[in-house]
């Protein structure tokens, strides 16, 4: 061969190819790269849980070794991702708070390069570990969150992130940075009128419901009020269980607030069927308030009779309330209190269940007193208060409360400390007149007596 032809032969390699080609020295080296990523990886993952020092070595190696790898090979970055996620969690757990957030913001440059799902579940299970932390490391881990989002055009988990964020204040109890949140929120729902865009439906169905619950935790029934029918209006149009349901049971609390304990009744019923069809687990304490306004408003419907009822029949603490309500439809105060009071039971642990107990103590005494009573026109306060173990004042003043609602027709005499009917009172308010008239004119015959008697006696002539 030619020194020409091998010139036009160098010449026709080089653009069969588009250039030179690695040689065979550099092309094994980018392949020992790659797996030595990739078992670094996942040499790191199987130790993490055992050995999480050890494993934040490894995944710091990883993103070391990627520094030397092609920029633009999609398993490479795949890997940088996922290492760069365990190492902000490792930070955290391991009280690195600094590195985690350094790491955290480097993992969320890389959110274009990973699909909308990938984000998703990265982000929220860190936010989920981030949450036992300081609010101070809160605030900053959910601020970057959400400006990097905002930057990724990810609105959809800029919106869900915020509304993680809502339920975190509400339940530190930070409600000033709560209203931040949602004044945030309310702006992403509103056409450029400032009214609701009902297009945006589900979103406002969230933004309404953790309104809702902070309604409940500051007490601003008033609120409450306003917002309670437009999420009942929007319940309509579509209809996410999962939301509903805490929207209802707020509702029911908001009821039981003002004593209207069947409007409650019906509140939390709905809010049960919705936990239960959504498969919340709070469908089971939910069931106790259905349970608890049921009594409070005296109804002769068992909730327990319902399809949906049934199915927790043989939970211990939800087979309680079921007992509970047995008592109750017995009047069996003794058994009714012996439940109450048992930890067990799980019953006056619960805040509302407590807040409620008294009202419903109350409640189940009122039908015993009128049980109690019904065959007698007289009875004494001290016989009564015996047989329910409570004081002769809790008697009379539950007494007092039952005639002023018209539920009970008799007449107390304090003095005495007896419970009279109307028509015993009468008989003896008759027979008090007849005595006080017999004393008068046995009076009046003694008087008339007397008199004749001290009149002198004339003396016949001879």
């Amino acid at each position: 061969m030619s020194s020409d032809e091998g010139s036009e032969y160098e010449y026709e390699y080089e653009s069969d190819y588009g250039g030179s080609q690695p040689d065979e020295g550099e092309e094994e080296m980018i392949d020992e790269t790659a797996v030595k990523i990739e078992n670094t990886f996942y040499e790191a993952d199987d130790c993490k849980n055992t050995d999480p020092t050890r494993a934040l070595q490894l995944f710091l190696q990883v993103i070391s070794l990627q520094a030397d790898a092609p920029k633009d090979n999609k398993d490479h970055t795949k890997y940088q991702f996922m290492s760069l996620e365990n190492i902000v969690k490792l930070c955290a757990n391991l009280g690195k708070p600094d590195e985690m957030i350094a790491h955290y913001e480097e993992m969320l440059q890389l959110l274009p390069n990973v699909t909308r799902n990938e984000c998703t579940d990265s982000i929220n299970s860190i936010l989920d570990i981030v949450s036992s932390l300081s609010s101070t490391i809160i605030s900053k881990m959910y601020t970057i969150t959400l400006q990097a989002l905002r930057t990724a055009n990810n609105d959809r988990l800029w919106f869900q992130t915020n509304i993680k964020l809502g339920k975190l204040y509400l339940e530190l109890g930070e409600y000033a940075n709560l209203h931040r949140v949602l004044e945030q929120l309310q702006a992403s729902c509103k056409l450029a009128d400032g009214s609701d865009d009902t297009s945006k439906a589900t979103s406002l169905l969230d933004v309404y419901c953790l309104e809702i619950q902070l309604c409940t935790a500051t007490n601003d029934t008033a609120k409450m009020k306003v917002l309670y029918p437009k999420t009942l209006g929007l319940d309509a149009a579509i209809s996410d269980p999962r939301i509903m349901g805490v929207i209802r049971e707020e509702g029911g609390k908001m009821y039981m607030s003002e004593g209207l304990w069947s409007e409650a009744y019906n509140e939390f019923f709905e809010s049960f069927r919705n936990y239960q069809e959504a498969g919340n687990a709070r469908a089971k304490q939910c069931l106790k308030y259905v349970v608890l306004a049921n009594m409070l408003a005296s109804s002769d419907i068992n909730p327990f009779d319902s399809r949906e009822a049934k199915v927790f029949k043989d939970v211990d603490e939800i087979n309680a309330m079921l007992l509970l309500r047995a008592a109750y439809d017995t009047n069996d105060i003794q058994q009714f209190e012996k439940i109450l009071k048992n930890p067990k039971n799980q019953i006056s642990s619960d805040p509302l269940m407590k807040r409620y107990l008294d009202p419903l103590l109350r409640n189940i005494r009122c039908h015993v007193i009128l049980k109690l009573v019904g065959p007698y026109q007289s009875v004494l306060l001290s016989s009564i208060a015996q047989d329910m173990n409570i004081s002769v004042q809790d008697v009379e003043l539950l007494m007092v409360e039952l005639i002023n609602d018209g539920r009970l027709h008799r007449k107390i005499d304090q003095q005495n400390g007896v419970l009279y009917s109307l028509e015993h009172q009468k008989a003896r308010e008759i027979g008090s007149k007849t005595v006080e008239a017999l004393a008068k004119w046995t009076q009046a015959l003694s008087a008339l007596n007397a008199g004749l008697q001290s009149r002198p006696v004339g003396i016949k002539s001879m």
